[in-house]
């Protein structure tokens, strides 16, 4: 799939880092190869990135004090609920924003 950058440039204040052009790419590439095909998806994939990456649409560290992640350990209503098996699992996911 060949995105139109043109169309998505003012998303972005009119301009796109080539930092911003190669995480679009890689989002839609990962959607091409794993995704359902449904362009929708892809819409809502690019959108949620966009935001959670402060825009940067590359991986960012995920900020918040460490208590906010042992929230997600094994034994907290939050933990179990998601089925998290180990200890460590909040940490873990910090650094993959």
């Amino acid at each position: 799939m060949t995105i139109d950058f043109d169309k998505v440039r003012p998303l972005f204040g009119g301009k796109l880092s080539q930092s911003q052009v190669d995480g679009v790419n890689q989002i839609v590439s990962s959607w091409e190869t794993y995704g359902d095909g449904n362009i929708r998806h892809l819409a809502y994939l690019l959108a949620t990135a966009r935001w959670e990456t402060a825009h940067t649409m590359q991986p960012i560290y995920e900020r918040g004090a460490k208590a906010y992640f042992n929230k997600y350990e094994p034994g907290t209503k939050i933990g179990n609920a998601r089925g998290n098996p180990q200890t460590r699992v909040g940490a873990a996911t910090r650094r993959r924003g």
